[in-house]
């Protein structure tokens, strides 16, 4: 298990765990609380070109790519009407991974195809929206040749999709690098397992979670 929080100085931000997979931060990106996650701090990424980004150092491809696993992420676009595509993506354009936000949506998971809805879902995909979610991806590689979930905070959206099943290989926040670069948002807590959590751990999760985001769901 991998977990990175919001915690960080000068250019890296830490992992928590002994695993010492630690995030470079570029540009303009800043960190603190924000107006809505006021009990706890998070990474505001404020979009003025293709420098603004945080991004892992590590590949994670060995554990993650094509094999069990899971990803949950808090995040939220900072901006209501520009500046709206993925927040939380793979670092190059191959495989095409994003987990939560993408095109305006909230709600939206693609790995290597949608899981669910192209067009997101939950409580808060809604145009405009600048409310926290926290979302979770889930690959089991082992049944029906590979399938995938997603859960929008506290409830599932997708349950055993088998259209497509791979994961990221180097995970990066905002900035101008593979696709769809332009992206006001932010980010807080982000947890990497090499396995796919049970029901009940995925909800565990989101309810130790949620108040530090203001979600109330």
């Amino acid at each position: 298990m991998c977990i990175r929080d919001s915690s960080g100085s000068g250019t890296t931000w830490y992992d928590l765990t002994s695993n010492g997979n630690d995030w470079t931060i570029s540009g303009n990106v800043t960190h603190g609380n924000d107006t809505i996650a006021t009990l706890t701090k998070v990474f505001t990424v404020n979009h003025s070109g293709s420098s603004d980004y945080l991004v892992m150092n590590a590949d994670i491809s060995t554990n993650i790519k094509n094999a069990d696993h899971t990803i949950m992420v808090a995040s939220r676009y900072t901006n209501t009407t520009n500046n709206r595509q993925r927040v939380l993506q793979n670092y190059q354009t191959d495989p095409n991974w994003f987990l939560g936000n993408h095109s305006g949506d909230s709600g939206s998971h693609y790995a290597g195809g949608y899981i669910g809805s192209s067009n997101g879902q939950g409580e808060d995909n809604t145009a405009g929206s600048t409310a926290w979610a926290i979302y979770t991806g889930s690959v089991d590689v082992d049944f029906m040749g590979g399938y995938a979930d997603l859960w929008v905070n506290g409830t599932q959206h997708a349950n055993n999709d088998t259209s497509w099943a791979t994961g990221p290989e180097r995970l990066a926040v905002g900035g101008g690098y593979g696709y769809d670069s332009d992206s006001d948002s932010a980010v807080g807590v982000i947890l990497i397992y090499d396995r796919q959590l049970t029901d009940s751990e995925v909800l565990q999760n989101y309810e130790a979670l949620k108040s530090r985001y203001g979600i109330t769901y």
